[in-house]
């Protein structure tokens, strides 16, 4: 029974409990005082009118002791009200125990055994979850491990194709062939590399003097030339036999990557 001073200001209330003790004995209703205050007078075994506000007056007594009450006023209040709160969890746990006729700590007891198993639940979830995690990050790296072999292989093998297509495909041939050792440094690719190297005209052995630091340097393909990027930002065009400038070419930044045809 919900105990309020609107309960008890009730026509029905009265005719509720009249109802229930005509086939129930009195000590089989459970109080829950929702606003209002309850009161128990020991000595004239009956609800303290004075204090009680909650309870209907009824025409004879029904309780011959104090009946068994819970109080959930702070319900009305309570900024978080689930099985969290400590209060609201006795108050449950308490009814539950007097609604089943079982010991106070067995609900408890049930409750602190749900909790165990679902925080078992919790952590299990959780492992299963990290171990499915480092498997994705496994074979993804062994996927992405395979790719680059692959892609390396693939750099090396049309170095070694276009290596034969006469000595203007020499520069291109040693680049992919660089380009392979880089992504995954093997004997084939490294063979790859040498074979195109072996085949490029040497050029003539020259000191090239720079008035700062060289961001960029290309060979011409037939070896008359060699670009440089200095970081005055000019690109500087010098002869290969004899060191000497040929042009000079300015821009607004350093330039960091220089190829010739």
């Amino acid at each position: 029974m919900l105990c309020s001073p609107q309960a008890a200001k009730s026509d029905w209330v009265p005719r509720e409990l009249d109802t229930f003790l005509q086939n129930s004995p009195s000590d089989k209703i459970l109080l829950v005082l929702t606003d209002g205050e309850l009161a128990w007078d020991s000595t004239a075994e009956d609800c303290d009118w004075n204090r009680t506000s909650a309870f209907p007056r009824l025409t004879k007594k029904i309780f011959a002791e104090e009946p068994l009450w819970i109080d959930l006023r702070k319900a009305k209040t309570a900024e978080k009200l689930d099985t969290g709160n400590p209060e609201f969890k006795d108050a449950v746990a308490r009814m539950s125990s007097a609604m089943r006729q079982i010991p106070l700590d067995t609900p408890i007891g049930q409750d602190v055994r749900e909790h165990k198993k679902a925080m078992r639940l919790l952590w299990s979830g959780r492992a299963v979850l990290s171990v499915l995690l480092i498997v994705a990050v496994v074979l993804g790296l062994y996927a992405r491990r395979q790719w680059v072999t692959a892609e390396a292989g693939r750099l090396a093998a049309q170095a070694d194709l276009i290596r034969g297509e006469g000595p203007t495909m020499l520069s291109q041939s040693a680049l992919l062939a660089i380009e392979s050792m880089r992504l995954e440094p093997s004997v084939g690719n490294d063979s790859a590399l040498r074979a195109a190297l072996s085949l490029m005209p040497g050029a003539p052995v020259s000191t090239f003097r720079f008035n700062g630091g060289v961001a960029a340097l290309a060979f011409c393909p037939d070896g008359r030339s060699v670009a440089a990027g200095i970081n005055d930002k000019t690109v500087r065009i010098f002869e290969a036999e004899g060191g000497k400038e040929a042009a000079r070419l300015e821009f607004q930044d350093w330039v960091n990557a220089i190829a010739q045809s």
